[in-house]
């Protein structure tokens, strides 16, 4: 019993430990970029602005209608003393609330109770600690830290039955909120705080709605259904990228435009995303370097190269993971192709593609790393 007890102290004091590194980083991050002021936040705090004020426009609703009126409401105010006090206190709140859930990707127990570590059971650790991207949009400034949270519970949500038993026992708090109806209405809600959900809700209907027909109708059908729903959405992504060729009158092909579009949402910065034509428009110096400074963007050629470096090794980590999820072909599988297939092909069509966009997938790759694929004895 008392080794029991020791056990789980040290795996609360690692994922404490975990926090503390972690929430260190991004107030440092915050610290040094000065991210309250980044290009966005400016047409958030005037969307806000509109929204209070009672000018409820298409674009200001659809566009994460609730973060533009907190932001909003955070820069009317922050010059005064008290409420500006306050809002900081709620931003550190914030952050901490972030770092925790993020830990929930992390099985401290696995780490805890396994002798023999495997460096796989670490990736997830490194990943989060290393990868700025992550730090930065960990930061309430950013509505990208709801699709964090949105893409962790959707991770949660299909993985569930999959993963092991102590990782379970740390998310039996949180069940009701993504193995419920419940996820619904929190998916829906922050939505409203960052528009890109909407990709994991739309490929969380179509996959619960096709599990609940599947067991009503006849396989077949639904079968041939299943087929024709996936082959149109290739026949639409075709679509949309020749459309993209033909505004943009690019000197390229589907198969490359499209190949650099998943690249730069699996890797590269949204500096990169302003020529997606070619593969090695995202891999060389100097042609990025062209292609910025055409779009009055000066970048020194350090910062470029480590952009490149950094973009490699997410891209690489990104498909490691995206093969894993192919792999162990669970339940988590069908959802995250489908948001992926939807993401690119929403990319494809606003003719804009980076990192930030996948965010909300990351939760999904991250838990690849610890799963395991099942496996069936013949006498069962």
């Amino acid at each position: 019993m008392k080794m029991i007890k020791k056990k789980i102290q040290k795996t609360n004091v690692l994922r404490i430990i975990f926090i503390f590194f972690f929430v260190s980083e991004i107030i440092l991050f915050a610290e040094t970029n000065n991210s309250q002021n980044y290009p966005d936040i400016g047409w958030y705090v005037d969307s806000g602005n509109k929204l209070l004020s009672g000018e409820w426009g298409f674009e200001n609703i659809i566009y994460s209608p609730i973060f533009s009126m907190i932001i909003n409401l955070f820069h009317e105010n922050k010059d005064y003393p008290i409420l500006g006090f306050l809002f900081e206190i709620l931003n550190l709140i914030l952050i901490f609330v972030f770092s925790y859930f993020l830990s929930l990707l992390i099985d401290f127990k696995e780490i805890v109770y396994n002798k023999n570590i495997k460096i796989i059971t670490l990736i997830p650790i490194a990943f989060l600690l290393a990868n700025p991207f992550i730090i930065k949009y960990s930061l309430p400034y950013y509505s990208d830290s709801y699709s964090l949270i949105a893409g962790l519970i959707f991770a949660f949500r299909y993985s569930y039955n999959s993963l092991s038993l102590s990782f379970k026992e740390q998310l039996n708090f949180l069940y009701e909120f993504f193995g419920t109806f419940k996820y619904y209405i929190l998916i829906s809600f922050l939505l409203l705080l960052r528009y890109p959900i909407v990709i994991i809700l739309l490929a969380s209907l179509i996959i619960d709605g096709y599990s609940y027909i599947k067991e009503k109708f006849n396989r077949k059908i639904i079968f041939f259904l299943k087929y024709i729903f996936l082959i149109s959405i290739f026949i639409l992504i075709f679509l949309l990228s020749n459309n993209h060729i033909s505004k943009f009158k690019l000197d390229t092909n589907h198969f490359l435009l499209i190949i650099t579009f998943i690249m730069a949402s699996l890797g590269f910065r949204e500096a990169f995303a302003y020529d997606l034509s070619n593969p090695m428009n995202l891999l060389q110096v100097n042609k990025i370097s062209d292609i910025l400074v055409s779009n009055k963007i000066f970048i020194s050629e350090q910062e470029l190269q480590l952009s490149i470096l950094l973009g490699v090794i997410l891209l690489t980590i990104s498909l490691i993971s995206i093969g894993r999820i192919f792999y162990l072909n669970n339940k988590l599988t069908p959802p995250f192709f489908l948001s992926l297939i939807l993401l690119i092909s929403t990319e494809l069509f606003i003719g804009f593609s980076h990192y930030r966009y996948s965010l909300m997938l990351i939760p999904s790759m991250l838990l690849s790393f610890s799963l395991k694929k099942k496996t069936f004895r013949l006498n069962e």
